[in-house]
């Protein structure tokens, strides 16, 4: 399992929100302010195993075709390591 922060212009998150259940991909929403990107974003923390993340890509991919690359993107955090093990 991995864990995926991914910072989304709020123009996206409908779509992105869509497309993750559709595949079955886990996503907390969280709410977030501040002045990073200079706009609306929100913060999406996702859980996904390893040999889904090209699906994952693929949707991130899909929806970031029509932003204006200056302006606006769907930036992607990869964490290190492994997620849910029990010690």
């Amino acid at each position: 399992m991995k864990m995926i922060l991914a910072i989304v212009p709020d123009t996206l998150m409908d779509q992105l929100m869509d497309r993750c259940l559709e595949k079955k991909i886990q996503f907390t929403r969280v709410a977030s302010s501040g002045g990073f990107l200079k706009q609306g974003n929100t913060t999406v923390i996702l859980g996904i195993e390893e040999d889904r993340l090209d699906q994952l890509k693929g949707i991130f991919e899909d929806l970031s075709q029509d932003l204006d690359g200056d302006k606006e993107g769907i930036h992607v955090f990869y964490m290190a390591g492994d997620i849910g093990r029990e010690f």
